[in-house]
């Protein structure tokens, strides 16, 4: 079992980690409200957008992880993973 003590804390990522998950809560949040996004269990075989995939590029987090000289942002794993679990 993964959690044997109820005190268990999960590491801090840090605060640059926290504040791109929020970022992107609201930018997806805000696509939820204006009809540009709709949440799927399925999204990654049946819910493909064009447009939303152009928001997400214009934003830098396609290829996040990338480095700068291919046109990445140079972010951590964590940082990716944080974008792909919002």
């Amino acid at each position: 079992m993964l959690f044997l003590s109820p005190d268990f804390e999960l590491p801090r990522l840090g605060e640059g980690v926290d504040a791109l998950r929020q970022r992107v809560r609201e930018f997806l949040a805000e696509a939820v409200h204006a009809g540009r996004f709709t949440p799927c269990c399925n999204s990654w075989t049946e819910g493909f957008s064009a447009d939303f995939s152009r928001r997400l590029g214009a934003m830098g987090w396609i290829g996040h992880h990338w480095p700068r000289e291919y046109g990445g942002q140079g972010g951590s794993p964590f940082e990716t993973l944080t974008i792909n679990e919002e």
